[in-house]
């Protein structure tokens, strides 16, 4: 069989998957090039270049996750719940990695996420859900974990330059993890930096800054955890 397949010129990429009858997922991709080594499964694109994936979720905030993740614990009629949008726009390059379950994108890298109402609805910027945000960075690197239930989430790891924004907060860091399983999102600093947040103590507030050298933030739940924090400013 053919083990190495190569397309260049502005490539496109679209596909779905149906489960019980209804539409599940969507996803696009565009690239400048992309090659695939099917033996090793390792797939490369150059940029400028986008994925958008559009997937059924719990609509309370969106998984940030351009794969595919299957819910163990989905609703019987998948076609009665939300849709989570997510799209990831890169500079440089993207390297997908099937076997270590890892996708990586670098340069200049933005993702725009939150729950719509159907798929090909998109978010805008300057008009984020409630339960949406954006994400800015250089590097980005996205895992597929799964628990002992054998439930599947997405962690990911945003490094140089992480910011991070929602409606009623935004966050800068010299990186930012997150773990889908718990919701909650940690950001660290590097040498003599500081990491930061500001955020709305409740709807309506003026937002008021946190600064620290590492945090944990869970925005559902406007929840902030110092763990050994050498510094804290603005806490209330």
């Amino acid at each position: 069989g053919i083990r190495k397949v190569t397309a260049r010129d502005q490539v496109e990429f679209d596909s779905h998957e149906m489960e019980a009858g209804g539409l599940t997922l969507v996803r696009r991709a565009r690239f400048a090039e992309f090659a695939l080594d099917q033996q090793t499964g390792r797939a490369e694109a150059r940029g400028p270049g986008s994925v958008t994936v559009w997937k059924q979720g719990r609509g309370n905030r969106a998984s940030l996750s351009p794969v595919a993740v299957a819910r163990a614990n989905r609703a019987a009629n998948a076609r009665d719940t939300k849709w989570e949008y997510t799209r990831i726009d890169f500079a440089n390059e993207m390297v997908a990695k099937t076997k270590l379950r890892t996708i990586s994108f670098i340069g200049q890298v933005q993702v725009v996420y939150g729950p719509v109402k159907e798929p090909l609805e998109v978010i805008d910027l300057d008009n984020l859900p409630k339960d949406g945000g954006a994400m800015y960075c250089d590097t980005l690197e996205f895992t597929q974990r799964t628990t002992v239930t054998d439930d599947k989430y997405v962690e990911l790891l945003a490094r140089d330059n992480a910011r991070l924004e929602g409606r009623s907060f935004s966050a800068q860091a010299y990186a930012i993890t997150f773990d889908e399983s718990k919701g909650l999102y940690t950001l660290r600093s590097k040498g003599d930096q500081q990491a930061m947040l500001w955020r709305e103590h409740a709807p309506g507030l003026p937002r008021t800054p946190v600064v620290a050298k590492t945090f944990m933030f869970n925005p559902a739940r406007n929840f902030v955890d110092f763990d050994n924090a050498s510094l804290v400013r603005g806490l209330q």
